[in-house]
């Protein structure tokens, strides 16, 4: 909506307070009939008035944009448009059942300053709560949810988005057909979520799913409902809050030096794997890299040019991290320097496919008796790289900073000198033949 002034050029004061005023504009009047907006910015400070009279210009002009939607406002956009109505009045929204079953001086007070409204339909529904939440049952809400959550999968890959739809899709699923689908979404209380989990326990009881996967699947289902509590201003309670099953945290397991260096870096023992996946495993060894990450590089990621040859790990359009922790620069040593050499270019093979790539790779390490137990996949590349950190005794800032990790204390600069860090990794590099390796 134009406008020549800024917020505080529409400030006054009166009697030491400063008010926010600003003129209806004529194209709204006939659906905000007060003429002359004045808000009491509740403060003698200037500084506290201006940054007030922001928050209330942002205000007030989101109700007028949704005012002027005029009978195309949906149940829901006349409901929040009553929620911010009623705050800029100086009220906290109610509906007009808990007006009347609340206390008596806010209904008094509340059905006063509804008939000073006069004319204003409004004001004067949002003043008396005559706007109501309306009626969407838990079965309807995905959709909604994946809506409002658009602007947040822009800088997901293709993969990332389908997986992510995937995981809360399911969880939501199971949440419904435990509960209800028809139940309202605002009518969600603590007993849905706890008879959830108590469908989820009885499920590991039963040994189909573990701890950390009911945990998860709360989780996923609480981000939906809290997202979508926060979209229809909805006073929910925490409905997970303490539900968390308890569970042992098990530490994957990583490879011993000498399976690495015997097994897996041994004469043709990645040479049944196509190129692509074997500078994969390669590239994984001396990196501690996740599937995700690989195949997330890019030329411009792999920079051998440089200095110390190195890979950088950034967030960018279509790619997003796992964490906001896993931005880093790797510097590249032994094998995995060999393996960036051979493709340049990324794996093109395995842009965007990570689940792919990871289950090629360890159906070939199962199948060929590469793994030393059951536990063990191509991941348990990344906990021997983390555990040959701590056998060099590298910096705790140097080690999460290469993993990815958050530092425990406060960071300051830039962290250590990439020259630095590469002779700390090629230090503790695996030994190997260069004839075993199948570069081709």
């Amino acid at each position: 909506m134009a406008r020549n002034k800024s917020a505080s050029d529409r400030i006054t004061q009166r009697d030491g307070i400063f008010y926010y005023v600003r003129r209806v504009p004529i194209a709204l009047a006939h659906l905000d009939e007060r003429g002359i907006v004045r808000l009491s910015l509740r403060t003698d400070s200037w500084v506290a008035a201006v940054n007030a009279a922001v928050d209330a210009e942002r205000n007030l002009e989101a109700l007028w944009a949704a005012l002027a939607k005029g009978e195309s406002q949906s149940a829901w956009d006349r409901y929040k448009a009553a929620i911010s109505r009623a705050q800029l009045e100086g009220f906290v929204y109610r509906s007009a059942a808990e007006l009347h079953d609340g206390p008596l001086v806010d209904l008094v007070k509340q059905s006063k300053a509804a008939v000073g409204r006069g004319s204003d339909k409004s004001a004067r529904r949002a003043l008396l709560g005559a706007e109501t939440p309306p009626a969407v049952t838990l079965s309807d809400l995905f959709a909604a949810y994946e809506q409002v959550t658009v602007p947040g999968q822009v800088q997901k890959r293709e993969d990332q988005k389908r997986r992510w739809k995937v995981a809360r899709e399911q969880a939501w699923r199971e949440f419904i057909d435990c509960v209800g689908g028809e139940v309202e979404f605002a009518d969600l209380t603590r007993s849905h979520s706890r008879k959830y989990r108590d469908w989820l326990a009885a499920r590991v009881v039963g040994g189909h799913i573990t701890p950390e996967t009911a945990n998860k699947h709360m989780m996923l289902v609480s981000s939906i409902t809290s997202t979508m509590a926060t979209e229809y201003s909805l006073d929910l309670p925490s409905l997970f809050s303490k539900l968390k099953l308890q569970s042992i945290q098990r530490r994957r397991p990583s490879f011993t030096r000498e399976h690495v260096e015997k097994v897996l870096l041994g004469a043709g023992a990645l040479s049944g794997l196509n190129k692509t996946a074997r500078m994969a495993v390669y590239l994984a060894v001396e990196t501690g890299m996740g599937a995700e990450e690989l195949c997330a590089l890019r030329q411009e990621d792999i920079r051998l040019d440089s200095l110390v040859p190195h890979v950088r790990l950034t967030p960018r359009t279509g790619a997003t991290l796992k964490t906001e922790f896993r931005e880093r620069t790797i510097p590249l040593v032994g094998v995995s320097l060999l393996a960036a050499k051979q493709v340049p270019a990324g794996l093109e093979r395995y842009f965007d496919k990570a689940a792919s790539m990871s289950t090629a790779i360890n159906k070939y390490l199962r199948s060929k008796g590469l793994l030393p137990t059951d536990k063990h996949s191509l991941y348990s590349l990344r906990h021997s790289f983390q555990d040959r950190l701590n056998e060099e005794k590298a910096p705790e800032r140097m080690q999460a900073d290469l993993m990815g990790h958050a530092f425990s204390r406060e960071t300051y600069g830039d962290g250590h000198p990439v020259a630095q860090v590469r002779d700390v990794l090629a230090a503790m590099a695996y030994r190997f033949d260069l004839a075993a390796i199948d570069l081709c």
